[in-house]
This record gives structure tokens, C-alpha cells and sequence, in this order.
């Protein structure tokens, strides 16, 4: 195509060649790649050898510095290399040495290769080093580069090598030995100067001499066979080449003497194994074969002692055996006695002991030759050991006897003493064996039962382990008694404890678990007081009883089963009796010592589970109690084992340091990451110093909590050690004192810069002296507030009225701020009048309500202080009334010119103020305003709390009414309800003219309406607490059992003991509760009978309310959760008690509240 518009031709051409374009470019990318990574790998093997040599490969500029290096060595990184000579590395000889070889390669530009020396931390380090110019691409020369290798090892081993060979050479020189060189045809080639001692020839003489003048013939055959026949052998390569070797021989001296040696014979080979020299080391053995030649004679004698010594032996062998007589001994040693003699065979023997006799065939009597020695048993002689010579033999130490036969012949008699001895003893021990077994068996058999009974009482032990309650505890215990397989019991029986209702005058056990006791027994037993029938005995005489079916103690008869053996088993807590075991026992059984023994140990560990259980309860109400106080005094504690590390932390610690335990590591060094950074060591050093020096550990620390803020406590601990001084355990307590600690620093600041002040003021004479005695007051004024604001928080926790406080807070601040008189205000109405709550001071009877100026009601009603100096300045320099202090020249008027008034902010309102009058003019500071402004927050954190608490009693009131309330829908509503409907009815029998029949309407509508106005008239009284605040607890339940007896026609009793001091709080509720008890009752139990118990408790005061009605489900009521069973278990929660109900249909309702003393409520 033609104006410049290519044809498709053109461009598939453009676009092949684009192609082939790309694929060059890509074939060039893959091959740059390729050389790359060959690079690399180049680099890397290359890296990885030097890495693992001990060579170093460097780069360095005309100037000498280091510009590049690998793998440096000695603890040298690249980093601390490059950029510096070796001026700056090395000691300043070793650098010199360096600079001459590299400026000598500079100027040159010829390499150079030398072996230097260089000193590093005192140690000497040697190194080949290889040095070369370095170019550029042009050729010019721009450095040098240099490879230098560690060859330290080869220097020390080369060194090593030359003393090593110098030292061989003086011992060889030296040695007593004398070493030799010789050659295969026995010619001497070398002997070292030794020889000159050993044989009196000098070394020039003895190389001269032949072999043949050397040693004696003797020892000279020896050798010569031995290398004849080595020779030989060495030719024949089937047989093995001469070994090394030593030999004994006897070597000529020069004064014609003689020397015994041995020589160590050692062979010499070409690496081919062809024989080449013989080499030698001869040691003077002179006096070792002398030695040898006594020792010859000693052993002969030592032989003829090892007879003697087997004669004994064998005799100990023939005690040994098993089952072995006297008889047997006696005749086995009068044949081992002939061969231990100087002549066996001429020798007998003869053993008499007691009417036993032994002795050897060839033995006569008269012989001419013996010896004999008596035998000794229990220091008594009892026989004879007799040995002769049948024939007659040359005198020696004892007639033909040698003096070691005589020890020998005393020694045999004297062991067959020992023998015998042992072996009348072994038969008495045998007889006292046989008599021990049969002690054992019945010892065995005795401890059988004894584990037995161990093994029933660990049982027992655990379930005081367990967290169930205690009447579970008691019917698991009683199931474990009952199924012991050993004890003759039936599975039926009971466990009393003593009632804790019941008077301490008349005490009473009642059944709190049970075993197949039939309705009659659990309804005729459940009660019993001490010393009725067979029970109460056991429990009032603390023994145990044993009942025949037929005993007349039963005082309590009841239908049943036929009566049956048991036993009653007191529990004893101490010597007080808490209850009783009753076990039925197998018809026709008998009593038995060991098992009533097991019953009281049995009884005993349930009294321990009984107390126990106890404890643990008051404990648990006690820590609760503990964990609140420590709360609200943020005062936690902690207990550190020190042997096992691990730390227990009560709640409030874990508050204070703001962690969950779950967070918390539970060691030492956990605890220790809480601890701020700069005090960890000072706390390290303190509790060291308390473990070990016993230094009193109370000591002041910051803590870091989780989200970074930080806070002071107090730690004061008390340290247990064991019987050697080592610390077992740690106990403190941690509080929270960060708000004073910030009252100390802010006086520690005021003190501090008392002292600036005092040194900024030397000098300055009197009236820096007056300045500094003014700043003293201030000092010990901001001392004063901090004590004061420390007094007034813990007004502000004490229970004291809302008016009380206020008037300690004014009283407080006027006498800080040196006012005549002090008052809070509250906030009236629209007008901006302030009313006055409380006033402290000389002219309090001037005080009255106030009515600020606009500007100043607005300044306090938006936060802002106010502060009035005097009256008489003029108003152009007055500051504008919002800048939050100002001066009101005519307020107030005459009697107090100045005066300061800060807002009062409760709930972040404005609620009023808090105003200091003076009679006369004052400036008020800074401090002066913020310390009222401290006790205006005092005083509205007051003000809060008294409407907190307000809300309180007015929601308490709002929940009783709605409660009142369901009362009234639930009774008398319905009452009311009916009488409508009955109502209704008897009209539309009047309008039928059925008037007749209205006769029972009437009636039921009359009973409605009676039993409504019971229930009205209760509800009333309710009504009216009062009583409690006039009469108190017990006459407030006199006077409502009262009520109930009058209004509603029930027999209403009242049992109380002597209680201790309750709180109010404690004293509403439980009259709370037996009301709400009573109420259910009349309502619903259709009672006629109530008997009220409040009496005190071994954990508190127990309060029960028991009717005779109808009964119920009790479980079911306490899944169901009625309205009224909810109140009066949210009542005893609430004083930290607990409430129970026992209720069985037909039977009763019996309700149970027990809480503390009250005193921690």
C-alpha cells in the first residue's frame, strides 16, 4: 500500500524478526543467569573452604587500610577490620614488621612470601603469609591483596619434635641402662656411656671388642643359637621373622667380675621387611637374681606353712557344710591333722572331746613322740587334741615338733572349741527358732487384722478429703463400716450426733445418718437425749456398750424387726462425747476384745473427720470474711515454700498487681517480673538479707501492673527455718500504699526544696533566716494536710452520719487554711441562693445563706474556685469573674473582708461549695486553693457515698414492697377475689328466689373473709420493725409468735438461749426470715403448731422455724425456687450464713438458718 501504511507482509516480517529478537534476548537472559549462578556456587565452595581453613584473604589500599577480608581469625569480625592498618589491630613491632613487607610489594610490585610472628593477648601466633600487588583494570597498582595461613600447630609440633629428640638423647646418655646399636653380623655400631658403670669398659674399648669377649660362654651360646636360628628363619620367607624379645645374660667386667643382665631385644627393618640393625637396652639385674635365689628358699618354707594353713582351712570347709554333726567334724579333723606335719606318714592323731573319741588307724597308746593341747568350750575344758610320731625322729624346737607345729596344734584345738561352742548354741538357737516362729505367726496374724482395720480406717480418713458435706461424710463412713467383710455386723445401723439445738443442760443426740432402719426406729430414734437408752448411755458415760437382743436399758420400744445384739460406740472429741455408732450385730455373736478395740479407733477417726469437717466450714466463713476485710483495706497475703518454690497469693494481691491467676506463674521469679526494674535488685537484696543474715524483712517497692501503670506497696514477712538455720518458708502480706507513698513524695518534694532553699540562702543573714523559718511552717503545714487528708479518709470509711463528716471536713479546713469560719453550702433554687448544710467556727452564728454575684455563682456553678482578698481594693484591677479567682470588694459585708470558696462536684454536678471566711484581708496562693479544693472533693466524695447509700436503703425498700406486694396478690387478692365471686353468686340466687340456698355462700364468704383478715392483720405487723429497734431480736419474735397465737389460733412457741451481740443487719434479717418462715406456715402447711429456736451455735447462732403440718417435697421446692424460699436464702447469703430445709410430707417443715457471730458481717 502506498502512503506510508505497511502491507501485512511487511509486518508479519517486523514481527518475525521482533521474534527472533526476543529469543535472543532470552537465550542471552538464560546463559547470564546460568554464569551467575555458577558464579555463586563458585563463590559459595569457595567461601565454605575458607570458612572451614584457617586462612585469611584480604584486600588493602595504597595506605595499608583494610578495604576487604574473609574468614578473619582470633575473634576478629569484618567490621572491626575494615577501615583500619594493622597499626591499629597489632602490637606496634608485629605492625612494623607487616608495613616493611606490603610497602616493599608496593613499591616493587613483586609478590613476597614470609613466615611472621604476631603477638594477640599475650599469645604468639604464627603465619604464612602471601602477599601480592593489587591492579586495576588499567595495570596501575591500587593496593595489595594477601592470603595469610595460620600455621601456629605446625610451628609448636616442629618445636615440639626438637626438644622431644634432644631429651631422648639425654636420657639415653644419662640412663642407668645401657643402650646398644648392633648390626646383622653382631658388630657393634653404638652404646651409650652407661656401659663404662655397668661392665668398667669406656665406650671406645667395648666398640673395639668382639662379641666373644663381651659375656661368658654361657651366654654367649645362648645368643649365638638364637641368632643362628633367627637367620635362618629369616631367609625362609614361609616361616615368621625374629621377634622382639628379652633375654638373661652374663656380661664380662674389667676387673674380672661378672654382672647377670637383661637385655630387651628390639628388630630394626627397611620398609621392605628386610632385617637392618638390632637395637638394645641391658639393665643390671645383679641383685634380683640374688633376690630371686632367698626367695627360692622362702617359699619352701611358706609351703610347709600352707599345709598348716590348709589343715585350717579345710577344717572351716568341713564346718560349712550343711547339716554337718559335731561327730562328723571331730572325726574329719583327725585325718586333716597328719598331712599339715613335718612327717605324714609317720604321723597320728588322736581327738577326744566329752564321751566322743576319734582318731587315725596307726594311732597306739605310749607312743614315744607327742604333743597335745586342750580344748576350751564356755571357758570349761572339754577335751584333748593329741598328735605323735610313730617313729622315733632328730630333736628340734619341741622334742621332733617344730615350734610352728605347736602354734598349729593350739590353733586346731582352740577352733574345735569354737565349734563346739557354736554348735551346742546352734541347737538352743534352733529350739528359740522353733518357739519365735510360732510368736511371729501370731504376731503376723495379729497385724493381719490390725492392717485390716487400717485399711478400713485410710478409708474413712479420705472421705474427710473429699469436698462434700458432712451428713454425705458421715453416711459414706457408716457404708464403710457396714461392709467390712471381717466384722460381724448387719447392713443396718445409725450414726447420732449431738443435736446443736439442744440446751447445754440437757444435751441430745439426733440421727443424721442411717441404714435400713425401719419407719418406726427413724421416727422413735430421731432424737435422744444423753443417758436414755442405749445411745444416750454411750454418749453421756463416753464408754462403749454391748446390748444383748434382751437388755433392759432399750427404754425406747418400737416395732420392727426382731431385735438383734449391737453395739453403741461413744465418739469422743477428746473426752467430750459429740455421738454416737450404733451397729446391729449377727445373731448368736459373741463380744470380741480386738473388734470393740477397732470400733473406738473407728469412732475416733470419725470424730476427727467430725471436727475437721467443722473446722473447715468456720474456716472457709473465716476466709471469706478475711478476703473482704483485705478488699477493702487493699492488704493481701502470701505464703512463699521456699524448698518447692511456688507462691500462693490471696485475691487482693492478685487485684493490686492487676493479674488473674490463671496469668500468674506461682514462683518467686514470676513475682519477681512484676516488680519495677530498678527496684528488682533492691528486692533481691532484701530478701536474701532476711533468709540469711535474719534481717527483719519491711520494706517499700513499686510493682508494674499489666497495662503498663505502676503503683507502691508494703511488704512486711515473717521467715521459718528448719533445725539447721536453712529457710523453709516465707509468709508477708503486700499493701497497696501508692496513696501515700504520693503524700511522701509530695513532702519529700517539699523537703527537698527546703534544702535547695537553705543552700541557695546562706549567707543572706536575717531575713533569708526569717524566709526560711516561714518556709519551715509551710513545710510542716503541707505535713499537717497530709496528716489530715490521711484522717479524713479513714472518716470517710467509718460508718460515722453524713453530717458528722461534713463537720470534721470544715473543722479540718478551717483550721489548715487559718479561717475564722468554714461552711458548706448546697445549691438552692433558680436564684443562685446557696443554702448552708454544715458550719464550723468563732462567728458561725453570722453565716447564713448566700446570694453570689452573677459572675462568681457562674464561676463556682462551672467548676471554678473563687477567692476574695479584700474589700477595699478598687474595682478597675478586679480580674474578669470566669478566669476562676477574683476579689468581691462587698461581700460579705463587714465581718469577714476576704474570704475563698471552691465547688462542691458530686455525680459531675455542681451540688454547692465550700466557703472559708477570714476577718481580715488575705492573698490567697495557689496551694491555699488547691488544698480547699482537696477538701471539697473530700467532702463531695461524702456526699456521694451518703446518696449511694440512700439509693441503697430505697432500693432495699422498693424490693420489699414489690415483695409485699406479690404477698398481698398471692393471699388476699385471692381472698378478696373469692368473696366477688361468691358474691356474684349469692345475688343471682337472691334475684332467682332461691334464698334458701344462700345460706352456704354466706358462710363460706364469711370464712374468705376471716381467713383474709388473719392474713391482712400479719401482714400488717410485718409492717411495724419497730419492735425490733425497742425490744430487739428475742422480744420482736415474742411479740410476732404473739400475733400469730392471737390472730390466726395456732400454739406458737418461742425457745432462746443466751446469744452473743449481733449487728442490726444480722438481727432484721433473721426476723425477716422467721417471719417469711411463719407466713409459709399459716399459709400453707395448714399448722397448728410452731416452735421458733434461736439459740447460739459452736460456728455462730443457729435460728429454726419447725411446724407440724403437711410437709412438702423439699427437693422439689428447691428446684422450683418459690418467691418466698428465694428471699429467705438471699437473706442468709447476704450475712454470710446459710439456709436449709428439711420438710417430708406428712411430717413437717423444719427451716434452718445458721450464720457467724455476726462480728465480721
Amino acid at each position: 500500500m502506498s502512503d506510508g501504511v505497511k502491507t501485512n507482509q511487511e509486518l508479519i516480517d517486523e514481527l518475525a524478526a521482533a521474534r527472533q529478537q526476543i529469543a535472543g534476548l532470552e537465550a542471552a537472559k538464560t546463559e547470564r543467569q546460568s554464569l551467575e549462578l555458577a558464579l555463586r556456587e563458585s563463590k559459595e565452595r569457595f567461601q565454605v573452604a575458607l570458612r572451614n581453613s584457617r586462612i585469611v584473604v584480604y584486600n588493602q589500599d595504597l595506605d595499608l587500610r583494610y578495604t576487604w577480608i574473609y574468614n578473619p581469625l582470633l575473634g576478629f569480625t569484618p567490621d572491626g577490620i575494615l577501615g583500619k592498618t594493622d597499626a591499629d589491630l597489632l602490637l606496634p613491632e608485629d605492625a612494623a614488621l607487616l608495613d616493611q613487607i606490603k610497602s616493599q610489594v608496593l613499591e616493587t610490585g613483586t609478590g613476597r612470601r614470609e613466615t611472621v610472628r604476631t603477638i594477640i593477648d599475650g599469645e604468639a601466633y604464627y603465619y604464612d603469609l602471601s602477599v601480592e600487588p593489587l591492579r586495576d583494570a588499567a595495570g596501575e597498582i591500587i593496593g595489595v591483596t594477601g592470603a595469610s595461613r595460620d600455621i601456629t600447630e605446625q610451628v609448636h609440633a616442629r618445636d615440639a619434635l626438637q626438644e622431644s629428640e634432644e631429651r631422648y638423647r639425654l636420657l639415653a646418655e644419662n640412663s642407668g641402662d645401657v643402650v646398644w646399636i648392633a648390626n646383622c653380623q653382631l658388630e657393634t655400631t653404638y652404646v651409650s656411656p652407661s656401659i663404662e658403670r655397668l661392665r668398667g669398659y669406656t665406650v671406645d674399648e667395648v666398640m673395639a671388642q668382639p662379641f666373644e669377649e663381651i659375656m661368658t660362654p654361657e651366654s654367649l651360646a645362648v645368643v649365638q643359637a638364637l641368632f643362628a636360628n633367627g637367620t635362618h628363619l629369616e631367609q625362609d620367607k614361609e616361616h615368621a621373622p625374629l621377634r622382639d624379645g628379652t633375654l638373661e645374660l652374663e656380661f664380662l667386667c674389667k676387673d674380672g667380675s661378672t654382672v647377670w643382665t637383661e637385655t630387651n631385644l628390639s628388630y630394626v627393618r627397611t620398609p621392605d621387611g628386610e632385617l637392618q640393625a638390632i637395637t638394645g637396652v641391658t639393665r643390671d639385674i645383679t641383685e634380683r637374681r640374688h633376690a630371686d635365689l632367698v626367695l627360692k628358699e622362702q617359699s619352701h618354707a611358706l609351703g610347709e606353712r600352707v599345709k598348716e594353713l590348709d589343715c585350717l582351712y579345710a577344717m572351716s570347709r568341713l564346718r560349712e557344710k550343711p547339716g554337718v554333726s559335731l561327730e562328723e567334724i571331730l572325726e574329719g579333723t583327725v585325718y586333716l591333722i597328719p598331712p599339715a606335719w613335718r612327717y605324714p606318714e609317720i604321723t597320728a592323731a588322736r581327738v577326744t572331746i566329752e564321751e566322743l573319741e576319734f582318731h587315725t588307724k596307726n594311732y597306739q597308746e605310749n607312743l614315744p613322740c607327742c604333743q597335745s593341747a586342750k580344748i576350751v568350750a564356755h571357758g570349761k575344758v572339754c577335751g584333748r587334741v593329741q598328735v605323735c610320731y610313730v617313729e622315733a625322729r632328730d630333736s628340734c624346737d619341741e622334742g621332733p615338733f617344730l615350734r610352728e607345729e605347736r602354734s598349729l596344734l593350739d590353733a586346731i584345738a582352740e577352733r574345735l572349741g569354737r565349734i563346739t561352742e557354736h554348735m551346742r548354741a546352734e541347737e538352743a538357737l534352733r529350739a528359740a527358732r522353733d518357739e519365735l516362729e510360732m510368736r511371729v505367726q501370731a504376731r503376723t496374724s495379729e497385724l493381719h487384722r490390725g492392717q485390716q482395720r487400717e485399711q478400713v480406717l485410710n478409708a474413712l480418713l479420705r472421705l474427710s478429703m473429699e469436698d462434700i458435706s458432712l451428713d454425705e461424710q458421715l453416711e459414706r463412713a457408716l457404708d464403710e463400716l457396714l461392709s467390712i467383710p471381717w466384722l460381724p455386723v448387719q447392713p443396718r445401723g445409725g450414726i447420732f450426733l449431738e443435736a446443736r439445738d439442744a440446751p447445754a443442760a440437757a444435751p441430745a443426740l439426733e440421727l443424721r445418718a442411717h441404714r435400713r432402719l425401719s419407719p418406726a426406729a427413724l421416727v422413735a430414734c430421731r432424737r435422744v437425749d444423753f443417758g436414755q437408752c442405749l445411745c444416750g448411755r454411750a454418749a453421756e458415760s463416753g464408754e462403749l456398750l454391748f446390748a444383748e437382743p434382751d437388755d433392759e436399758r432399750h427404754e425406747i420400744q418400737h416395732e420392727g424387726p426382731e431385735p438383734y445384739s449391737h453395739y453403741c460406740v461413744p465418739i469422743l472429741s477428746g473426752s467430750t462425747s459429740i455421738g454416737t455408732i450404733v451397729l446391729y450385730l449377727e445373731q448368736g455373736y459373741s463380744r470380741d476384745a480386738h473388734q470393740e478395740e477397732f470400733l473406738r479407733a473407728a469412732a475416733h477417726t470419725l470424730a476427727g473427720i467430725i471436727e475437721r469437717k467443722r473446722v473447715q466450714d468456720a474456716l472457709s466463713a473465716s476466709e471469706k470474711g478475711l478476703a473482704e476485710a483485705q478488699r477493702i483495706a487493699h492488704l493481701g497475703n502470701w505464703d512463699w515454700d521456699i524448698k518447692a518454690n511456688t507462691l500462693s497469693w490471696s485475691d487482693e494481691i492478685y487485684r493490686i498487681f492487676g493479674l488473674a491467676p490463671q496469668e500468674f506463674g506461682a514462683t518467686y521469679e514470676a513475682f519477681l517480673k512484676s516488680v519495677h526494674p530498678d527496684d528488682q535488685d533492691f528486692v533481691l537484696r532484701s530478701v536474701d538479707e532476711a533468709l540469711y543474715d535474719h534481717k527483719p524483712y519491711s520494706i517499700d517497692h513499686r510493682i508494674v501492673l499489666p497495662d503498663g501503670s505502676e503503683r507502691v506497696v508494703h511488704e512486711q514477712a515473717e521467715i521459718s527455718h528448719d533445725q539447721n538455720g536453712e529457710p523453709l518458708r516465707m509468709v508477708g502480706t503486700v499493701q497497696d500504699i501508692t496513696a501515700r507513698k504520693e503524700v511522701e513524695a509530695a513532702l519529700k518534694r517539699s523537703e527537698q526544696d527546703l534544702r535547695v532553699l537553705n543552700e541557695q540562702l546562706s549567707g543572706y543573714g536575717r531575713k533569708l533566716e526569717k524566709d526560711v523559718a516561714e518556709r519551715t511552717r509551710e513545710i510542716e503545714q503541707r505535713r499537717q494536710v497530709a496528716e489530715s487528708l490521711r484522717d479524713m479518709l479513714a472518716v470517710l470509711n467509718s460508718d460515722r452520719p453524713l453530717n458528722e463528716i461534713l463537720s470534721h471536713i470544715v473543722l479540718v479546713a478551717r483550721r489548715l487554711l487559718g479561717g475564722d469560719t468554714s461552711a458548706i453550702y448546697q445549691l438552692g433554687g433558680p436564684d443562685g441562693e446557696f443554702e448552708v448544710q454544715t458550719v464550723e467556727g468563732e462567728h458561725s452564728d453570722l453565716v447564713g445563706p448566700v446570694q453570689f454575684p452573677s459572675g462568681y455563682r457562674q464561676a463556682l456553678q462551672a467548676g471554678q474556685p473563687v477567692a476574695v482578698s479584700d474589700a477595699a481594693l478598687a474595682f478597675p484591677d478586679l480580674p474578669a469573674p470566669d478566669s476562676g479567682a477574683g476579689i468581691l470588694p462587698d461581700f460579705p459585708p463587714e465581718h469577714f473582708p476576704s474570704l475563698l470558696a471552691v465547688p462542691l462536684i458530686v455525680a459531675d454536678e455542681v451540688y454547692g461549695g465550700l466557703v472559708l471566711y477570714y476577718s481580715e484581708s488575705r492573698v490567697f496562693s495557689g496551694e491555699d486553693v488547691d488544698l480547699a479544693v482537696a477538701f471539697a472533693d473530700q467532702a463531695a466524695l461524702a456526699i456521694e457515698n451518703a446518696r449511694l447509700h440512700q439509693q441503697a436503703e430505697e432500693a432495699a425498700v422498693i424490693k420489699e414492697r414489690d415483695r409485699l406486694a406479690r404477698e398481698l396478690h398471692d393471699s388476699v387478692t385471692q381472698s378478696l377475689y373469692s368473696i366477688t365471686l361468691l358474691a356474684e353468686g349469692w345475688k343471682r340466687l337472691e334475684r332467682a328466689g332461691l334464698l334458701e340456698e344462700t345460706e352456704d355462700p354466706l358462710g363460706e364468704l364469711g370464712e374468705i373473709a376471716q381467713q383474709a383478715l388473719k392474713e391482712m392483720r400479719l401482714m400488717v405487723h410485718e409492717l411495724r420493725p419497730p419492735d425490733l429497734e425497742e425490744v430487739g431480736l428475742m422480744g420482736a419474735l415474742q411479740l410476732r409468735l404473739g400475733a400469730v397465737e392471737k390472730r390466726a389460733g395456732v400454739d406458737a412457741r418461742l425457745v432462746a438461749g443466751d446469744l452473743p451481740g449481733l449487728p442490726a443487719q444480722v438481727e432484721e434479717s433473721l426476723y425477716r426470715i422467721a417471719v417469711e418462715a411463719l407466713n409459709n406456715s399459716l399459709k400453707h402447711a395448714d399448722a397448728t403448731e410452731v416452735t421458733v429456736r434461736l439459740q447460739p451455735d459452736l460456728e455462730g447462732v443457729a435460728l429454726e422455724v419447725e411446724d407440724y403440718g403437711c410437709g412438702f417435697d423439699a427437693a422439689a421446692a428447691t428446684i422450683s425456687g418459690g418467691i418466698g424460699l428465694s428471699s429467705m436464702r438471699q437473706r442468709a447469703e447476704g450475712m454470710g450464713g446459710s439456709l436449709s430445709i428439711e420438710s417430708v410430707p406428712g411430717e413437717g417443715t423444719k427451716v434452718r438458718v445458721l450464720v457467724g457471730n455476726g462480728r465480721n458481717s
